[in-house]
């Protein structure tokens, strides 16, 4: 998680406003030199970059230190890191696109996003940001299809838990709904892509078909490839960060270059659309985060829209400044959350939201009693039975 009063996290705090300043033609060496000089223990940042994803904002920054505040040995490691995580991107982007071609000469649209063509949209540059597995989006009409030509060319599920248990395809195809997305690996050459039909699980109540209807083709890496428009990737952004409840900073260090690479933004239509899909807050609340982890200027209309919603500010300033009082003693997506009910501003999605979270099975409830698939539907009813006989037995326990 974010932890501001962490010496670390600070430091990656003052990288990520570094990059943005810089991209601005704003930077200020000696305001990166005053949070960086001192002591800071070096392995320890590393450790932490690594750990929250962002050796390559560190490295960016060590190339923008005219103080040479970094140590030589540390800029070096860096630098070579960088070049091997650029090699390695590029190759895995490159197995990505070919991927897609296939899947795109069967009749079956995959817009990726995160990963690389993230990297590039909003860092300019692949090695900036770390990722292994390759995600892309697929119409929920089209996702069975999909993942049988992606088996058919050697791609396994790697889903089933490691207990040996092996879930029928029924039982696959309602849990990659469940989750919102498939992991298949390809062992010939430890490919790892995940196929997506939805950009967040199920329980939390999103529609995406206004997404594939705005959706086109764009030249990528040389390549036509379905992209969505650059306000969609915004909200797309919001729901990734508003997912894991912004746990790690790259998580609004990517919103946060994305929107200083897209100045351009139709906020207008951003608002819109997140107002229709009933995320205005999450998108609040996720342009409260870059505006006051690293003071991003943000146009009038999105201040504006951030700071009407109390409630957003009120989470934010909960989620930045944890202590005994932290609020939100779950955040896991699949699992009644106090944060996911409260970041959602509709009451028909905060029921939708509790309906799904409450009804449908995880894999634990399936792989716990072996049915036929016409019995799927019992799973629901053996999770709602152990969930309540939970919640009744921690309420007891609170009692005597």
């Amino acid at each position: 998680m974010i932890e501001l009063n962490n010496r670390e996290q600070q430091v990656l705090v003052a990288c990520v406003r570094a990059s943005l300043e810089c991209r601005q033609g704003e930077f200020d060496a000696n305001a990166l030199a005053g949070v960086i000089e001192g002591t800071v223990d070096w392995p320890a940042l590393v450790q932490a970059a690594l750990d929250q994803g962002m050796l390559g904002i560190l490295w960016y920054c060590s190339t923008l230190d005219r103080l040479e505040i970094f140590p030589a040995d540390i800029r070096e490691a860096l630098a070579t890191f960088i070049q091997s995580q650029r090699a390695g991107n590029t190759a895995r982007t490159d197995k990505l696109l070919e991927v897609l071609g296939f899947l795109g000469d069967a009749g079956i649209r995959g817009a990726p996003f995160k990963g690389s063509l993230l990297a590039e949209n909003a860092y300019g540059d692949i090695g900036m940001r770390s990722f292994w597995d390759l995600d892309f989006l697929v119409p929920e009409q089209d996702f069975d299809r999909a993942i049988s030509l992606l088996e058919q060319r050697g791609f396994i599920d790697t889903m089933h838990p490691p207990d040996g248990y092996i879930f029928s395809s029924k039982q696959l195809a309602k849990l990659w709904r469940y989750w919102g997305q498939a992991a298949l690996l390809r062992k010939s050459d430890q490919l790892a892509i995940e196929p997506h039909v939805a950009v967040a699980p199920f329980t939390l109540a999103l529609n995406y078909d206004d997404l594939w209807q705005r959706i086109s083709l764009g030249p990528w890496r040389g390549v036509q490839t379905w992209q969505f428009e650059p306000e969609d990737q915004v909200l797309i952004l919001c729901l990734q960060g508003a997912k894991p409840y912004w746990d790690k900073i790259k998580l609004p260090a990517d919103l946060a270059h994305f929107l200083v690479a897209h100045p351009q933004l139709d906020w207008e239509k951003i608002i819109r659309r997140a107002t229709k899909h009933g995320i205005r807050r999450l998108l609040a609340l996720a342009l409260l985060m870059v505006e006051r982890l690293f003071a991003l200027a943000l146009p009038e209309m999105a201040v504006k829209l951030a700071h009407a919603d109390a409630e957003a500010v009120r989470i934010c300033d909960c989620l930045l400044h944890q202590g005994e009082s932290f609020r939100y003693a779950s955040t896991d997506v699949y699992k009644l959350s106090r944060y996911h009910l409260e970041t959602r501003e509709r009451l028909s999605d905060k029921s939708k939201y509790l309906w799904r979270t409450i009804v449908l099975p995880s894999e634990s409830y399936v792989k716990s009693v072996r049915l036929p698939d016409s019995l799927y539907w019992v799973y629901s009813l053996l999770k709602v039975a152990n969930d309540g006989y939970l919640l009744i037995r921690g309420q007891l326990r609170r009692i005597f």
